[in-house]
């Protein structure tokens, strides 16, 4: 590296002194650069130097087309200057050789070759790879104008890459909406048909907060299902905290399948979302949670719990819950009074039927659109392109 580029570091001025910052020249630190391998041209910093606080400093003013590295604890992140400007001495700076490497080869070779880059900082608590071992780092490289088709076909390939892992994160937001889908064209088959509608309370026979006691990791207790635990409209029994509770508390909190758990304080996007409890055992729920209990002679809690998820019950709680600051809370006489069309058991179980086939469709889909194979496109593609197969 030391042949094909001038490796530069970067400083602090000192922090007391508030007239080195502010001036026109932008300072750099590892937080302003992309995640460890992606490559970019530098976008925006949140801070400025003065001329007085570059000079009184070890930062050095470094030339467009510079390529900075990151080369302390977040050793990697990496970009390309598109205009002159400063680091903090977490980095490596190579200026370019001009007429023996392009800036960008160089980027994308620093990027290939991140984890043999890393090695050299040792197995210390504090990793930090020095200027001088990064001077003596090997680089194989072509002449500049091949170089240059090279990144081309990077970037090219990349492009198609992002394009790819995006279509792919519309089409998983799109699998995850199919059961609601489903729910809505029941409402709008209901809106023809003149379905009653009623108040969630009218098919509830109990609403109850759950336990305000202090949960832990420790399995040596009742596992307790918590707000993080309601995951779009179903329970994700994972990082699950448990509790210690007398055998009347347990009584009291004890869910049981066909409990219908529902966030009463989260997020605007995430209050009165809710879950079906669909297990066996012995588990409780939290004081931010409310648990319903449904008249199964009035309606089938899988029904309900669906109603509560699908847009007519999201537009409920957008109206009626109360916000406070960095969070939203809906209580439980509220939730009750939500709206619930209600059609005759019998459609219920039609309904709830096509709710299973299409929760069925989407757990395919999304299997289908697993993130492992086009997380490594980037890599794949550095890799061919620095072994001559691009």
């Amino acid at each position: 590296m030391g042949d094909v580029s001038q490796l530069v570091g970067g400083g602090t001025p000192s922090r007391s002194e508030a007239n080195y910052f502010g001036g026109n020249t932008d300072w750099v630190t590892p937080t302003d650069l992309s995640p460890i391998g992606e490559v970019r041209e530098l976008g925006d910093v949140k801070e400025t130097l003065s001329d007085e606080g570059l000079r009184c400093s070890s930062a050095t003013l470094l030339p467009k087309g510079t390529v900075l590295f990151s080369s302390r604890a977040s050793i990697g992140k990496i970009a390309v200057t598109n205009r002159p400007c400063a680091t903090n001495q977490g980095f490596a700076n190579l200026i370019p050789t001009a007429g023996l490497i392009d800036s960008w080869f160089l980027a994308y070779y620093l990027c290939h070759a991140t984890p043999e880059i890393v090695r050299l900082a040792g197995e210390t608590t504090y990793k930090e790879v020095s200027r001088g071992k990064l001077k003596l780092f090997p680089i194989s490289f072509p002449p500049v104008e091949e170089q240059r088709r090279i990144v081309n076909r990077i970037k090219e390939c990349l492009t198609r890459a992002e394009e790819t892992a995006a279509l792919r994160d519309e089409n998983r937001q799109d699998a995850a909406k199919i059961e609601s889908a489903t729910f809505a064209d029941f409402l709008e088959e209901a809106a023809k048909v003149d379905c009653p509608t009623v108040l969630l309370g009218d098919v509830l026979i109990q609403s109850q907060y759950g336990t305000s006691l202090k949960a832990s990791a420790s399995e040596n207790g009742t596992p307790i299902l918590r707000m993080g635990n309601i995951q779009n409209g179903h329970l994700d029994f994972s990082n699950l905290k448990y509790v210690q509770l007398s055998d009347e508390d347990f009584n009291k909190y004890r869910l049981r399948p066909g409990d219908i758990v529902i966030n009463r304080t989260n997020s605007l996007e995430l209050v009165g979302k809710s879950a079906l409890f669909d297990r066996s055992g012995e588990w409780v729920f939290a004081s931010y949670l409310v648990r319903l209990v449904v008249d199964r002679s009035k309606a089938l809690p899988e029904f309900v719990n669906a109603a509560i998820n699908s847009r007519l019950g999201r537009a409920y709680v957008y109206a009626t819950a109360r916000r406070a600051i960095g969070m939203v809370n809906i209580n439980a006489k509220e939730i009750a009074k939500m709206p619930l069309p209600l059609p005759s058991i019998e459609k219920q179980k039609e309904i709830v039927g096509r709710l299973k086939l299409a929760r069925n469709a989407a757990r395919s889909l999304l299997g289908d659109l697993s993130l492992e194979p086009i997380s490594f496109l980037p890599s794949a593609v550095l890799r061919r392109a620095f072994s001559g197969e691009l």
